[in-house]
C-alpha cells in the first residue's frame, strides 16, 4: 500500500495521474487550446507572486539592487508559468525545473514583455467596508509600476527538464527554493525525499518557500516533517544565520 499523509482527501486513482509527467503534457496542451477557459489559462501562465513579494521584501531581498553577488533561485516545478521571468527581472539567477518536458519547452520559448509580466503582480487596496481587509483591484498600470519598482540587476534564467531528486541534473547550492503546489498531491515518500533534497540543495541561511493550496489537512504533518529534517521556521527568525536553513510554509485556501 502506498503511504499517504493522514487525512489526505486525494486517496484516489487521480493521485497516480498527478505524479506522471504525461498527465501534465496533456494538461498543458488542453490548457493552451483555444477552447479552454482563458481565465484559467491566465491563472496558470501569469501566476500571481503575492507570497514571494511579501516574503522576499520582509527579509530585504527584493529588489536585488547589487548584481555583484549571484543570488541563485530554484523554481521547483515551474510548469508553464511566467514566474521564472519575473524572478529574472527582479535580479535573481533562476533555475526553472520541471519533470514535464513539454512545460519546459513552452516556458523556454516565452519572451514576455514587462506589460505581460506585470500580470503576475496583483494590487490589493484597503477595503472601504471592512477594517483590516483588502480588496483586489484590477489595474494594469499599477501592476506595471510595481514590477518596475521591484526591478533588479544581473538576473538570468535557465530551464531544466528533470526531477529535483536527480542529483546529476539539479545541483545547488541555492539561496532560495520556491515550490508552489508541485507536491500537493504527491505521495508521502516523495514529499519526504523532496523536502530532504531541498534541504541538501539550500545554501547556509537558505530559504525554502513552500506554498501549498487547499491542503490544510496535510499542514501539521508536513510541518513535523520539516522540523524533523532540520528546517527552522522563518516566522520567528527573520534574521537568518549561517548555522540554519529556513522555511516559509504557506497554506492558502480558495
Amino acid at each position: 500500500m502506498t503511504e499517504q499523509f493522514k487525512g489526505s482527501p486525494w486517496n484516489c486513482d487521480s493521485i497516480d495521474q498527478w505524479n506522471q509527467p504525461g498527465y501534465w503534457s496533456d494538461y498543458y496542451r488542453d490548457l493552451l487550446a483555444d477552447r479552454q477557459d482563458p481565465i484559467r489559462r491566465k491563472l496558470v501562465v501569469w501566476r500571481d507572486c503575492d507570497r514571494l513579494i511579501y516574503t522576499l521584501s520582509r527579509i530585504g531581498k527584493l529588489p536585488v539592487r547589487d548584481g555583484k553577488d549571484e543570488i541563485r533561485f530554484l523554481d521547483a516545478g515551474c510548469g508553464i508559468s511566467a514566474l521564472p521571468y519575473v524572478l529574472k527581472a527582479w535580479g535573481f539567477h533562476v533555475v526553472a525545473l520541471d519533470t514535464c518536458e513539454q512545460a519546459i519547452q513552452i516556458s523556454a520559448k516565452q519572451n514576455p514583455s514587462d506589460e505581460e509580466l506585470a500580470q503576475c503582480i496583483r494590487n490589493w487596496e484597503p477595503s472601504r467596508d471592512y477594517r483590516g481587509s483588502y480588496t483586489l483591484i484590477d489595474d494594469p498600470k499599477k501592476s506595471l509600476e510595481s514590477l518596475q519598482n521591484l526591478k533588479g540587476v544581473g538576473g538570468s534564467v535557465s530551464f531544466i527538464h528533470a526531477d529535483w531528486l536527480d542529483r546529476s541534473a539539479c545541483t545547488g547550492p541555492f539561496d532560495f527554493i520556491y515550490c508552489r503546489n508541485s507536491l500537493r498531491r504527491s505521495k508521502k515518500p516523495y514529499w519526504r525525499d523532496s523536502i530532504r533534497r531541498f534541504y541538501e540543495m539550500l545554501a547556509p541561511r537558505g530559504l525554502l518557500i513552500l506554498e501549498t493550496v487547499n491542503a490544510l489537512d496535510l499542514m501539521n504533518e508536513v510541518h513535523d516533517l520539516l522540523r524533523e529534517i532540520g528546517f527552522v521556521s522563518l516566522e520567528k527568525h527573520l534574521t537568518r544565520d549561517e548555522d540554519h536553513k529556513y522555511v516559509d510554509a504557506y497554506w492558502p485556501t480558495g
